[in-house]
């Protein structure tokens, strides 16, 4: 009787352990996300003051690969060269630490995100177009996906 008494209050107490460490770590999940959304606004924020003011309201980010080089030299970047703050991947060990560095770090993520644009309108969230799945089957011949997603990157631009 007394081992059954023990193994209830055992499992009794992991579940209060555990509900207690879940009530201590909300508070802080909270606080973190806070901070993540709070991050992302000052950001959007700084490139509203700084960017808009100089005609920019476009990061595009892409890399010397084979695939999609050509194409975004040729297609894209003659069309949105004056409203865009352009990087280029292959060249990042020489980077300065910029505010177009950080918005890369922070609406890029970490996959898929070569080459990339992110639209930043006034008052709204930014827009980001990922290329690289449509570079992926561009570069078997498919090339509808690639003129799709640059049609809607230029209409977001215009808009």
């Amino acid at each position: 009787m007394n081992r059954e008494r023990a193994k209830k209050y055992r499992i009794a107490g992991g579940k209060t352990v555990g509900l207690l460490a879940l009530i201590l770590l909300v508070p802080f999940l909270l606080l973190a996300a806070f901070v993540h959304v709070l991050w992302g606004f000052g950001i959007h924020l700084a490139i509203c003051l700084f960017w808009f003011t100089r005609g920019r309201r476009m990061l595009f980010v892409y890399s010397n690969s084979t695939t999609s080089r050509e194409y975004v030299e040729s297609e894209i970047l003659p069309r949105i060269c004056n409203q865009a703050v352009v990087l280029n991947w292959s060249d990042r060990k020489r980077w300065q630490h910029s505010l177009a560095v950080v918005a890369f770090q922070r609406f890029g993520g970490d996959r898929s995100f070569v080459p990339i644009a992110v639209v930043f309108r006034p008052f709204r969230s930014a827009k980001v177009f990922r290329f690289y799945e449509p570079f992926q089957e561009y570069k078997i011949g498919k090339r509808s996906k690639v003129d799709q997603m640059k049609a809607e990157l230029f209409a977001a631009v215009e808009a």
